[in-house]
């Protein structure tokens, strides 16, 4: 299945080829003890699959693709 990403997702994708408008994200989690991996797997993969979205890949796409998008719209 094809689908297109939201204007606001494409615009953030090409932006990143620029080095000094990279975005960078650092997470850090404060933990009292040592999470229960199979517990941690568990619930990322629940939230995978309620999430469609973070199943996906990006690719890049080519001009024929802008193209077919365009007239889509």
């Amino acid at each position: 299945m094809s689908e297109f990403m939201r204007n606001t997702d494409a615009f953030t994708w090409q932006m990143e080829h620029e080095p000094g408008l990279r975005s960078t994200v650092v997470t850090i989690f404060k933990l009292d003890r040592s999470p229960d991996w199979d517990d941690l797997v568990s619930r990322f993969d629940r939230i995978q699959a309620s999430m469609p979205m973070f199943r996906t890949t990006t690719a890049s796409a080519s001009a024929k693709d802008f193209r077919r998008a365009a007239s889509s719209c």
